[in-house]
C-alpha cells in the first residue's frame, strides 16, 4: 500500500505516515468450532467456505459461487456461507438457484460485528475474490482466526498471506 501511495503522491509522502489496519486480536483468534457448529446447526462433517464482504460487482462473489459449484460437484460435504448485503445479492441467491446450490449457500446477511468471529471459527477456508483492495480487514480477521485464506492478489494481500503457509494468493 505505501508503494502504491508513494507513487500517487510523491510530494507529500515525506509529511506523512502510514497507519497499518489493524485488527482485535483479543476478539479474533481461534474457538473451538464444534461448540459454534452446534449453535449455528451446522454439520460438523460439512467443509465450510467462506465470504465476508459487500455484495457488489467489483467482490466477485458471483466467482466464488460458480467455483464452489465446481468443488461441490466432487466433494458434497461442502457448504458456502456469504455474510454480507450489497446491490447484487438477488442476483446471487438467483445464481445458486440456476446451480441448484440453495441448500449448499447459506446468505448470512451482515452479521454484527459481536459475532462476525463465531462465523470465522466455524469456517474452514475463508476466500476473496476482489479485483480490488487496499488493505482487506477480512483476510486479517480471517487469518487472526487460524483460517486459511485463498485470494485474489490485491492490496497488500501478499504481504499477508506468505508462502502458502496461511494461503493462496490466486489471480
Amino acid at each position: 500500500v505505501e508503494k502504491s501511495f508513494s507513487s500517487l503522491y510523491p510530494d507529500i509522502l515525506e509529511k506523512s505516515q502510514i497507519i497499518p489496519v489493524s485488527i482485535d486480536l483479543r476478539k479474533f483468534k481461534p474457538i473451538n468450532d464444534l461448540t459454534l457448529r452446534k449453535k449455528y446447526c451446522i454439520n460438523k462433517k460439512l467443509k465450510v467456505i467462506l465470504s465476508v464482504g459487500v455484495l457488489e460487482d467489483i467482490k466477485r462473489v458471483d466467482l466464488i459461487i460458480k467455483a464452489f459449484n465446481y468443488l461441490n460437484n466432487y466433494d458434497n460435504d461442502v457448504l458456502l456461507l456469504i455474510a454480507g448485503e450489497g446491490n447484487c445479492k438477488s442476483q446471487l441467491i438467483k445464481l445458486t438457484e440456476n446451480l441448484n446450490l440453495k441448500d449448499k449457500v447459506w446468505f448470512l446477511g451482515n452479521v454484527s460485528y459481536a459475532n462476525i468471529h463465531e462465523i470465522y471459527n466455524i469456517s474452514d477456508v475463508f476466500v476473496l475474490a476482489s479485483q480490488t483492495e487496499a488493505s482487506p480487514s477480512v483476510i486479517r480477521e480471517a487469518l487472526a482466526c487460524g483460517i486459511p485464506t485463498i485470494s485474489t492478489n490485491v492490496g497488500d494481500v501478499n504481504e499477508l498471506i506468505v508462502g502458502q503457509c496461511n494461503g493462496i494468493i490466486i489471480e
